[in-house]
């Protein structure tokens, strides 16, 4: 079992590494180019996510497909709910995604920088007057076509239930001819049984926690399965930032909870 930890450990090590490698070598090559150097770090990214789910173990399982109204539009936001940095991983590994994290993300080390390299979007939540330059960035990167990702909790959680959204972030879509995506993440079963919401506190990273013992945590686990449920994509035109941000905590919450009442994923 401690080979097997260690094992896991290293992929993810290598998986590190390589968005770095990576990360600088498009820094280097692409520097001038800021939107296709982004478009390059968000696609690496997917590729490497998908390594890195594979060497922790952990299997994602839909519940509900990514909606096919959503597939014929880019452009969009996707919001979730947000455990830990495993959720990052999960919705990555899906499709390129521009994530938008806070700049105390950034200043963490080791994991700020691996963030800056996968082509994220940093927001100072510490300075309210510097929201309109940051939204106009978005609504850019939008416009680019990018698909952004947002986990509006701004913090992660214990898993025993969805925070209040932030509203700020909705600003970038509110009365926009734009799409909202909600989904919701849950560690559904590990090493062999069904898990509940008092489970998620072993996979969340929040509070005093450190990366490195969270990941330590994490390696040890085998056999983890998330559930992604892709939720209906909403039309922003009529919708205040406000109603984006309430509408949106519901459906999603009430996904949430729903995970833990559903049957577990069948074997493939």
């Amino acid at each position: 079992m401690k080979f097997f930890s260690l094992s896991k450990l290293l992929g993810v090590v290598l998986v590190i590494a390589l968005q770095w490698i990576f990360g600088l070598l498009l820094q280097a090559v692409l520097f001038a180019f800021p939107d296709q150097k982004r478009r390059a770090q968000i696609r690496v990214t997917h590729h490497l996510s998908q390594m890195a789910l594979f060497f922790l173990g952990i299997r994602v399982h839909r519940s509900v497909e990514f909606p096919e109204r959503a597939r014929k539009k880019a452009g969009r936001l996707i919001v979730s709910n947000h455990l830990s940095y495993t959720d990052v991983l999960v919705l990555s590994a899906e499709r390129p995604l521009v994530f938008v994290t806070s700049m105390d993300v950034k200043e963490t080390p080791i994991l700020g920088r691996t963030c800056a390299f996968g082509g994220s979007f940093f927001v100072e939540r510490r300075n309210a007057s510097r929201l309109r330059e940051e939204l106009r960035g978005l609504r850019d990167l939008l416009a680019s076509g990018f698909d952004l990702a947002v986990f509006p909790e701004a913090t992660s959680s214990d898993g025993m239930q969805v925070l209040e959204f932030k509203r700020a972030l909705f600003q970038v879509l509110a009365g926009q001819d734009r799409l909202l995506l909600p989904a919701s993440i849950a560690f559904v079963e590990s090493e062999g049984r069904a898990l509940n919401r008092r489970d998620q506190e072993s996979f969340a990273y929040y509070g005093s926690k450190s990366f490195f013992s969270h990941l330590l945590q994490l390696v040890k686990r085998w056999g983890s399965v998330v559930r992604l449920s892709y939720l209906d994509p909403i039309s922003c035109q009529a919708y205040s930032s406000a109603d984006l941000a309430t509408m949106t905590q519901g459906q999603i919450s009430g996904s949430y909870l729903a995970s833990f009442e559903s049957p577990g994923p069948e074997e493939p």
